[in-house]
């Protein structure tokens, strides 16, 4: 009977939404497919501004990055009793030590000659300005060290500085002349350092795969790409055509750090930036611009062959995810295409993940209803029953100008197993809904029944329900949060607010010390506070988008660890790292 009241819910409230789209004729299992009502839809709304302001938590130390990643290392939460799993295994992304040759190559014929023969410790520099036009491929070398393929270096900015397409005048460019990728690797290619290129089709060329790294195809891990680094480079489709996939990340051991994803859209199909599924990772995400239509970064959308494998210890941070709001119908700059719009970041499959210092903006209801985040485990294909999410940790990160927050559902596509251990800390969210960006979409959502959600110290300012669930939700902590209630508060279908959802969806659940935007005391557990509007919160200057308590907020000091409530400003270096585009 739930079941049935909550697909009328939202079918009452989302009457007029965006439906999803189904695949185009071309469209591959690698892609995102339409979720249902219950994985993707929603009841909310919200409002804001436009800025670039930061926040992060102190209740939760960020603790320093550990020693030894290279320049692009992730904050990192403290990891309390409950809390998920951070990841075990951590890329060291510093610039190896080169001991071989260097050698110069000036033609594409001669860069592939070059790539074959090179031996392992060498270096092959191209020429900036040059376009090496063609089909390169990675090989299999024997030995040890690192190949680094790279342009000359002089130029280029320097290591831990995200590239921009102003760098392309210093660049070579590895140009694809049909829609093939322009770089593979062979099955066990290993080593390889991509530094300061440009990749890009030739004009007028939409082109599927630009990077393949791993066909997605592959039995055995022995079978992967591994050890590969793809640092400082430009990875873009066509500006007018767009392009359906910048990196397909089905490698080990691999790391994508201050590169430039740029026009990866399609009118009609889902496209990404990067996305991945057969492969046991570890991967490093880091310091990125990141552009895409349909999902910005995937891991999952298609079936692992490879048996058992999940992708693990994976960090995604100090990344820009962007949708530009040039895609976006009705807004004043909008250049004339609807390309298919999804989300930012989706988490199909994927054990040990953290998400943290990021950036995340523009995310409006079209092919779906415009979530930022969603996080779910999904059988997409029907031939992976261990399929799962979990142990995923959403920390110090800034998200902004979306219809909807995070959606975080238990299964998809017949998964038999289930999303669990997912933390939300130390994260600032704004500009969430509204008729801007798609109307009625919770900040959070929890579907089918998840287990193991934390959510901490956020300040979330939504026109949404604050909450919305539709099965029971085990292990739950919703604690030292300062966030609006919306129309609905926390609300499960066909229950009451507050309390009504919090004793039959959230058993044993610890929800205290929150400072809840409007919501009705009554309505709520003791322990909790209710400033009746935004202005009686006491932020610094709402209007300029500073969420900082002023001195004078009584919610100053007030979480349970003495801490201020919400976000903690001043400690989030992540959206004040990341330069706004």
């Amino acid at each position: 009977m739930r079941v049935l009241i909550a697909f009328l819910l939202i079918v009452a409230l989302c009457a007029g939404c965006p439906r999803e789209r189904p695949p185009g004729p071309e469209e591959p299992p690698t892609d995102s497919q339409p979720t249902d009502a219950g994985g993707q839809d929603a009841t909310a709304d919200a409002g804001a501004d436009a800025g670039a302001d930061a926040g992060a938590d102190a209740g939760v130390d960020a603790g320093a990055p550990d020693a030894g990643v290279g320049p692009t290392a992730c904050s990192r939460p403290q990891v309390g009793a409950g809390d998920p799993a951070l990841p075990s295994t951590r890329l060291d992304t510093s610039f190896p030590a080169m001991s071989g040759r260097t050698i110069a190559v000036a033609d594409a014929v001669s860069l592939q000659a070059a790539i074959v023969s090179a031996q392992l410790g060498d270096t092959i520099e191209l020429s900036p300005g040059v376009e090496y036009v063609g089909h390169f491929k990675l090989p299999e070398l024997a030995g040890t060290g690192w190949v680094v393929i790279r342009s000359a270096p002089a130029a280029l900015p320097p290591e831990g500085t995200r590239a921009t397409p102003a760098d392309a005048p210093s660049m070579a460019s590895l140009v694809t002349p049909d829609n093939q990728p322009v770089l593979t690797a062979a099955p066990g290619a290993h080593h390889f350092r991509l530094v300061g290129l440009d990749f890009r089709p030739a004009p007028l060329t939409d082109v599927n795969d630009l990077i393949v790294l791993g066909t997605g195809l592959e039995s055995a891990e022995s079978l992967l790409p591994h050890d590969i680094v793809i640092d400082r480079c430009l990875v873009r489709g066509d500006p007018t055509l767009g392009g359906k996939r910048g990196v397909r990340l089905n490698s080990a051991s691999t790391a994508i750090i201050d590169s430039w994803f740029g026009d990866w859209k399609r009118a009609g199909m889902d496209t990404q930036a990067i996305a991945g599924w057969n492969s046991p990772g570890p991967f490093k995400i880091a310091g990125n611009y990141l552009e895409g239509g349909g999902v910005n970064l995937m891991l999952g959308g298609a079936d692992a062959v490879i048996p058992q494998v999940i992708p693990s210890d994976i960090e995604i941070c100090r990344n820009h995810f962007k949708k530009p709001l040039s895609w976006k119908l009705g807004d004043p700059s909008f250049a004339g295409t609807i390309w298919t719009v999804k989300d930012l970041l989706e988490l199909k499959v994927g054990r040990r993940v953290l998400v943290a210092d990021n950036l995340f903006e523009n995310s409006w209801a079209q092919a779906q209803v415009g979530f930022a985040l969603v996080i779910k485990s999904a059988n997409q294909g029907g031939t992976q029953p261990w399929a799962v999410t979990e142990d995923v940790t959403v920390y110090n990160n800034v998200i902004r100008h979306a219809a909807g927050g995070v959606n975080i559902a238990a299964q998809d596509f017949g998964t038999t197993l289930k999303t669990q251990r997912v933390r939300i800390a130390n994260n600032l969210f704004f500009d969430i809904g509204g008729p801007t960006w798609g109307g009625n979409v919770p900040l959070f959502q929890l579907v089918g029944g998840v287990d193991g959600v934390r959510i901490e110290h956020v300040t979330g300012i939504a026109k949404g329900n604050l909450l919305n669930t539709d099965a029971v939700n085990r292990e739950f902590v919703f604690r030292n949060n300062l966030v609006t209630r919306g129309p609905l508060g926390v609300k499960g279908s066909g229950l009451a607010e507050g309390n009504g959802t919090l004793n039959v969806d959230f058993p044993g659940a610890v929800f205290s010390r929150n400072a809840i935007i409007g919501a009705v005391p009554t309505s709520y557990p003791p322990d909790n506070f209710f400033p009746p509007d935004v202005a009686a919160a006491g932020f610094v200057d709402p209007t300029a988008n500073d969420f900082q308590l002023s001195s004078s907020s009584s919610l100053k000091g007030k979480a349970t660890d003495g801490t201020d409530l919400g976000v903690d400003v001043a400690a989030l270096g992540a959206g004040a790292a990341v330069p706004a585009q």
